[in-house]
């Protein structure tokens, strides 16, 4: 799986429904929050077959933010069946995501 770049609305479209866990990751490439994030997300991606692994930037979808109720960037969310599951805003490890990812691919 690699990193999918996706736009709000096709991101609301996803959540409502995946029966598979979802890591959004949300970028502002215009402020240059993107680089790091990015590249551990796409790093990810690559161990998970059962994810899929979603990136928006608020640059191109400004409403995002809102919506998701982020106040700092980058910032990913893991969604599963529909809901929230964890969420981290500012600097993220990969070994964060990659826990809550397999916590949750483990009880399944």
């Amino acid at each position: 799986m690699k990193l999918l770049e996706i736009t709000d609305w096709g991101l609301i479209e996803r959540l409502r429904g995946s029966p598979e866990p979802l890591i959004v990751t949300v970028v502002d490439r215009l402020k240059g929050r993107h680089g790091p994030a990015a590249r551990r997300m796409a790093e990810l991606a690559g161990e998970y077959d059962g994810a899929t692994f979603l990136l928006v930037d608020v640059a191109e979808n400004p409403s995002l933010p809102r919506v998701l109720k982020f106040r700092r960037l980058p910032g990913v969310v893991v969604y599963a069946d529909g809901r929230e599951l964890r969420r981290w805003q500012g600097r993220v490890e990969k070994r964060w995501v990659a826990s809550a990812v397999s916590a949750y691919l483990d009880r399944s």
